[in-house]
Order: structure tokens, then sequence, then C-alpha cells
């Protein structure tokens, strides 16, 4: 029995992360899986007094799985997090210097880790620091079971929120083949790093 893999959305892969505000629920972090840790939703503890993801003191992992349709060769991805960092005995923010010690970074993991963001050392006023990095596929991810990952260690208590995976290129066969929407493209065009249409109904 052959199956056709299903139409998806012609914007399907432009934005991985799923409540990654956190703000999906006011009781549980939706969408979210840990390994190695606990996790929960911690109220007004994110940006601005918002919802924020919260692990526990230990090394572990947040992740999120990438669906296969959007680990195509090619596709190129944004990373960004916004990290509060907080010393488990004193239970004050400090500032993680990755140039000393293992902050916490995005990592792509499949059958090995990728590093795909690296914490920055400046800080805002409300004490977050801000994960960054790009980040391509290639062949080898294609069919395996990729997930985008949050990594922390030295029993830090962290506190996540305003993550993103999103989608900054793909091939241009990719962009051609995904515009199968109820209508007809009129055309295609590159801004901001990012595929555009101008799409006329049928």
């Amino acid at each position: 029995i052959v199956m056709d893999e299903p139409t998806l959305p012609y914007d399907f892969c432009d934005e991985i992360i799923r409540n990654g505000d956190l703000e999906e629920s006011s009781t549980e972090p939706v969408h979210w899986q840990q390994f190695r840790t606990s996790i929960w939703l911690a109220r007004g503890k994110g940006v601005g007094g918002s919802n924020a993801l919260a692990a526990g003191r230990s090394s572990g992992e947040l992740t999120q799985p990438i669906p296969i349709q959007c680990s195509k060769e090619g596709y190129t991805y944004e990373d960004t997090a916004k990290v509060r960092v907080v010393d488990h005995q004193t239970g004050q923010t400090v500032v993680c210097d990755h140039r000393i010690e293992r902050c916490p970074v995005i990592t792509i993991r499949t059958h090995r880790f990728v590093h795909a963001g690296r914490m920055g050392l400046e800080q805002d006023s409300e004490g977050f620091q801000t994960i960054r990095g790009t980040f391509t596929m290639t062949g080898k991810f294609e069919r395996s079971g990729n997930h985008f990952t949050i990594s922390f260690a030295n029993n830090y208590r962290i506190f996540v929120d305003n993550v993103s995976m999103r989608l900054l290129s793909k091939p241009v066969e990719d962009v051609a083949a995904s515009f199968s929407l109820d209508g007809e493209v009129e055309s295609v065009t590159v801004r901001d790093g990012l595929f555009h249409s101008s799409v006329a109904s049928k």
C-alpha cells in the first residue's frame, strides 16, 4: 500500500515552535517535553510579566519535535530564545558567560547534537539573556527524528520565554512545490530572506 503524503499549507514550516510564548495554557507548558529534568509553567515569570517555561535545578533538555516535512536539505532556520538564569542556592538572577562556563544552548538533536544557537552575554532589564543562531538542514536530517532542544547544565534554574525556530529560506524548487493552494500563484518574490507569493483565487 502506497500512501500519498498529505498536502500541507505553504507556510507550514514558517515557525516550528508551538507555544513559544507559553501563553497557550494558564496551567501547563503544552507542546513542551523534557529530558532529565522537571518542567512547569511559571506564571508571571516571563518577559514583561508573561508566562515562562521553568526547569528544575539539574542539567537537562527542553524539547519539541521538528516535523519531518520541515527537515529537508537546504532549509535554513533562525533559532532564538529568551532565558533567565537563576542560581538555585541564592535565588538570584545571574549572567551566564559562555566563555568560562556551560550556558544554556540551542541544539538540533537527531542521532547526535548539532549546536544551533549560543547565549549572548548581554542581559536585559528583566534579567533575560538571548540565545540566537542559524542552522541549515543537511541531507542526513531528512529521515531522522529531529528535535529542537534547549540544553542546560551547572545546576542552574532557568526561565524560558519567546522561543522561536523561524524559517529563513529554503531551496527554490521547494518554494515552487509548496504553493499547493486553492488559487494560482501570480508571483513569488524574496523579501527579508523569506519567500512571499501573490495568489489569485480560482
